[in-house]
Order: structure tokens, then sequence, then C-alpha cells
């Protein structure tokens, strides 16, 4: 986008800028430049210093203290060309400053370089993005991983926030490993997986923690919500024959209702798994 009160500037730019390919876009001041940014997606940004209205230097600092724009480059394309000024182009956020009267080849070759920037720079926050999805989600079973789960355990205990936790143990993880080979109990486990979610309300975080365990993490629902989520997973365990027929799995439940540490919890839980009828397909316990 081109941003000039003169519209001889517009269309000499514009036409170079076209050339190489470039969607033109201009506004002829700072308001109507964010009327258009609303209503298109932008790469880049021409601005002249000297507008009626609000300055480009204005114009330029309001971009970059909105979240929505501050990610595009602003260069600055103006008459001025003394020190004052081209420092305070850089100081207000802009990426290059261009002064009139401009070369065609310069002008095509800082926008080029600019752009290709804000590409590699779009690239490298997806890849950043995926690398960080993949910290917290488990290679086996897709679902969030213990990283996850303790981090979201963390911040309901700092808010203070009562919670409860169901924590789910495969019984005899290493037996079905020994019986059927890693590859078909991975498959179990991502089964397993897939199940939770789909029996548990769309609120609730589940995670497998390690090996045969997972978690469940809810909001401070009536007792009531929580054990009409675990008749589900029962009932839902029973529907699938590939995973009744192979496992057992015990679940322990925790009513979070004063600050604890994350040793103490689990320890609760790892101590109420032991009160569990483990003779069972599937067995719950309140600790209380």
């Amino acid at each position: 986008m081109i941003v000039d009160n003169e519209k001889t500037n517009i269309e000499l730019a514009g036409t170079y800028l076209q050339e190489e390919g470039c969607e033109i876009l201009f506004a002829l001041d700072g308001k109507k430049a964010f009327e258009m940014l609303h209503k298109h997606k932008v790469d880049l940004i021409l601005i002249d210093v000297n507008m009626s209205g609000v300055d480009g230097f204005t114009v330029c600092k309001k971009l970059k203290e909105d979240p929505e724009f501050t990610h595009i480059p602003v260069i600055f394309l103006t008459a001025y060309n003394d020190i004052n000024n081209i420092t305070k182009a850089f100081e207000v956020g802009g990426v290059d400053y261009i002064i009139k009267p401009f070369n065609p080849l310069e002008l095509k070759a800082r926008v080029k370089t600019h752009l290709k920037v804000r590409m590699l720079v779009e690239e490298l926050k997806l890849k950043q993005s995926k690398f960080a999805q993949l910290s917290i989600s488990d290679a086996i079973t897709k679902i969030p991983n213990s990283l996850y789960f303790d981090a979201q355990l963390k911040i309901a205990l700092k808010n203070q926030k009562k919670v409860w936790i169901i924590l789910l143990q495969i019984d005899k993880l290493d037996r079905l490993n020994k019986l059927y080979g890693f590859s078909k109990t991975n498959r179990i486990l991502a089964n397993f997986a897939k199940l939770l979610q789909e029996s548990c309300i769309a609120s609730a975080k589940v995670a497998r923690l390690y090996g045969g365990s997972f978690g469940i993490l809810f909001n401070n629902y009536p007792r009531r919500e929580i054990e009409k989520n675990l008749l589900n997973i029962r009932k839902a365990l029973q529907n699938t024959p590939t995973l009744h027929n192979v496992i057992k799995v015990n679940a322990v439940v925790y009513h979070v209702q004063e600050q604890k540490s994350l040793e103490q919890i689990y320890a609760k839980l790892q101590q109420g798994l032991k009160e569990i009828n483990h003779s069972l397909n599937f067995s719950y316990f309140f600790i209380e």
C-alpha cells in the first residue's frame, strides 16, 4: 500500500512496482490508510512523511502500537533527506527510508528485499509454532503430553481455582508390549486417547502423562458431572471390543480444593491407585 497525499507520486511508484508483479493499494492520508488496512491484507507500506492531517511518522507509530498491524514493514518514501527525519523514521518503527526523487531500480530492490524478509519471518514464525505444538504433544497418541497438562494444572493452582483431576492407568502395559509388540500397543494407546477425548465434555483437558497413564483436568463441576464423564468412558470402553477385550483401566479422581504442589497432588493420586479393585475392566475411585 502506498500512502501519499500526492496522486502523481502514488501513480509513479505504483507503476514501477506493478512491473514487479505487486498489487497496489493507495491512500491519500493516514485515516484512509487505516480504513484500507481493515479491509485488505497488506504486506508492505510505502508512506510519505509530509501529509495533510496526520503525518507519516504518527501513522507509522500507531501501526506499530496496534497488534493487528505491527508486523507490516513500513518504508518511508519522502523528500526529507536530513539526519533528524531519517533517524525519527527508524525510531517510530520504519524498516527503510527512500529519498525522493527516487531511482526506480532502488525502489524495486528495496521493496523486494523487505517483502522477502517479511516472507522469511512468517515462515520462521510458522516453524516455531509447529515446534511449540510438537513440544506439548504426545508423539504416539497425538494428544497433549504431561508438559502441557502440568502447565494447565499450575495455571489453575496459581489462580487458586478448584479443579478435578482424573488419573487413568492402563493396567500392566509392559505385559501388553510383550504380548502384542510395541506397534500394536501404540495403536491401543492412540485408540484409548481418542476414546477419552470423545467421552469427556469439551472443556476437559485430556493428556497422556507417561506410559499407560493419562490425565484429565476438569473445572470445578459438581461431583455428579464428573461421575457422568466416568460412566461415559466406561460405556465407550465396553462398546469398543478392540479395547475392552484387551485392557483394564483404573482411574483415580481427586478434587483439588486448596493450594497444593504438583508433587503432593501426584502422590495423592498414586496412593489412590492402590485402593482400586483391579479385577474390573474399568474401575474408579474418589479420593476423599
